[in-house]
């Protein structure tokens, strides 16, 4: 019944330069690997793009793959290729180029859209509701964007379930502050993790616990993992992985450490390992370290 945006351009899918691979080649993805973030808009693209080019994707290595994780593993020369949308799919064409670009895949039918939907018996029977609905949204997004949001945040604090004191102490200067650890590269922003649990301080270096997780998932054997900083009386803190792995596969430490020579620094392979039947995750599916902390 209404539709917020619409766009082609936020979400693609890019190759890794040294392939060579364009629209004019794109058969040679066959038998390459891939990170995808699965059930997303940009798993969909890339579905569609496979099909559009002839491509067999029961002959790709297809890695379930977040944006962020993706980018850092296609940045460290693991993948052939990646999915993504936003900053990382900038960063991700920082070193590989798309196939079709948003118009084309627009031609192709390939749009996401952020819609309202409601069912044809709903919106007959509620018809006034619905278009109350619609003026108040349009209204308030309106109101937001032309500086309501002192007005606004005590209301959206409490229908959300947040702390309005914390949730305000979040904003500065109209921006709202999400604890994330970033790093400007070549004019673009590098989202490192949160600087909580996400950033390990080892040795003098600030290690993103998302660039080494994004490589480790490219293990054949590694269904899931987590990475996050122990206590260490040498280097502060040291890198520990716990991972998932996929049926029948089994892994030890001395395997996994050479696995990781040449695909990351050094200082950055972990100096431990923990195998476990599942990550520890919250209702909304994300992984909770320190409930893994808690496990050592």
């Amino acid at each position: 019944v209404d539709v917020a945006v619409s766009y082609s351009s936020n979400d693609n899918c890019v190759v890794r330069t040294s392939l060579e691979i364009d629209k004019t080649n794109a058969k040679e993805l066959e038998g390459k690997q891939v990170g995808v973030p699965l059930g997303t808009a940009a798993h969909y693209g890339f579905l569609k793009q496979m099909e559009h080019f002839g491509v067999k994707i029961s002959t790709m290595k297809v890695v379930d793959m977040a944006p962020p994780d993706g980018a850092a593993a296609f940045a460290s020369g693991n993948l052939d290729m990646v999915c993504g949308w936003g900053g990382s799919l900038r960063r991700m064409k920082e070193y590989g180029n798309i196939l079709l670009t948003g118009a084309e895949k627009e031609e192709l039918g390939i749009q996401v859209f952020d819609a309202t939907t409601v069912s044809t018996q709903w919106a007959k029977e509620n018809a006034e509701l619905l278009s109350k609905f619609l003026k108040v949204t349009a209204d308030m997004n309106a109101k937001y964007a032309a500086g309501g949001v002192d007005e606004m945040l005590p209301v959206i604090s409490k229908a959300a379930g947040m702390d309005e004191k914390a949730t305000k102490e979040s904003f500065h200067d109209g921006w709202f502050c999400t604890g994330d650890v970033a790093v400007l590269d070549d004019g673009y922003y590098r989202i490192m993790g949160r600087s909580s649990i996400d950033i390990i301080k080892s040795g003098g270096y600030k290690l993103s616990a998302l660039e080494i997780e994004g490589t480790l998932l490219t293990h054949d054997d590694i269904a899931e993992c987590a990475v996050i900083g122990v206590e260490d009386e040498t280097w502060g803190e040291s890198v520990m992985a716990f991972i998932g792995l996929k049926a029948g596969a089994s892994m030890e430490y001395g395997d996994l450490k050479a696995w990781c020579d040449g695909k990351m620094s050094s200082y950055k392979i972990p100096k431990a390992i923990q195998i476990i039947d599942a990550l520890p995750r919250n209702a909304m599916g994300k992984v909770t370290k320190p409930d893994l902390k808690k496990l050592l």
